[in-house]
This record gives C-alpha cells, structure tokens and sequence, in this order.
C-alpha cells in the first residue's frame, strides 16, 4: 500500500517574491508555501507525519487533536482509493502497451483551456498534429471535475 502519489518537483523552481519581504525567514516561508507537492497521502495521520513530520511540503494540515483538518480531505484517500487508483493505473499502462504494439502511433497531445500539450513539445514540427484535420483530435482535460467523480468514473472503468 503506498503511503502517497506526490509529484516532487526536481529542481528548485524560481520565485518572485513581494519585495516588501526583508526578512530571510519570511522569503523562506512564502518559497516553502510554493514548494507544497501536489497529490495524495493515506488518510493515516501517523503516516502522513513519517512522511513529513514538518507538514511543510505536503498539502496536510492536522489539528491540534492529531487528526486531519477539514483544508486537507482534498489531499487524503482511503486504502480503497488507493488500491483503485493502482488498478487503474496497471490498466492504463496495459492499455497503452496495447496500442503501441498494435501499431497505433496517433499524436493526441492534451488541451486544457488555453494551454495545449504542443505548446512545450519540441517535436510539434514531426508529428505534424493538426486539429484541423479529420480524426486529429485533442485530449481534453476537464479541471472543473470533483474528486469524487474523478474516483466514481475511475471505479466504473476499472470495474467493467
């Protein structure tokens, strides 16, 4: 059972500060706020703070109590979410090991209100994606989705 599905970000990322912030304890704080990694951890207070006992770089915040502050439900899943979540990852990468073999090659880069997969790629000028095209089509991401019916069509899928 994993403890958490973070993303870490690798490098340290550059910041602009308010230049009102002189002291070096306050810049520290506002760059820590930043460096928060996104995802989820166990609903398991104990775990959470073996994974960072500072609750500096995780989105977690827990009540004097020890127990999960109500800010933090986004950020908690149960054994059974996360055992769903690993279902449905196994079977993504089935599939996708699917259509590689069976020869499809297809470019379908995402697209996220303004922002687009081809955007950033730098071999936009190679796969020769055009949504003009017929059957050339963007993978759209819908934000606006709540977890729980990120999760419900998650177990349907995963359950057919």
């Amino acid at each position: 059972m994993p403890a958490g599905m973070l993303y870490c970000y690798i490098k340290y990322p550059p910041q602009k500060l308010d230049n009102r912030i002189t002291d070096e304890n306050a810049a520290r704080k506002e760059i820590e706020k930043k460096l928060k990694m996104p995802g989820w951890v166990l609903a398991d207070p104990k775990i959470v703070k073996e994974i960072d006992s500072t609750l500096k770089f995780i989105p977690i915040q827990l009540t004097n109590a020890g127990n999960f502050n109500k800010n933090s439900r986004p950020y908690i899943k149960s054994e059974k979410d996360f055992n769903l979540l690993l279902k449905y990852v196994a079977k993504l990468i089935q599939n996708a090991g699917n259509r590689i073999v069976s020869g499809e090659i297809a470019a379908k880069p995402y697209k996220l209100a303004q922002k687009k997969g081809c955007d950033y790629c730098p071999y936009s000028a190679v796969c020769n994606f055009d949504p003009s095209i017929k059957n050339f089509n963007w993978s759209n991401i819908d934000n606006n989705i709540e977890d729980e019916e990120i999760m419900k069509k998650i177990d349907a899928e995963v359950n057919n």
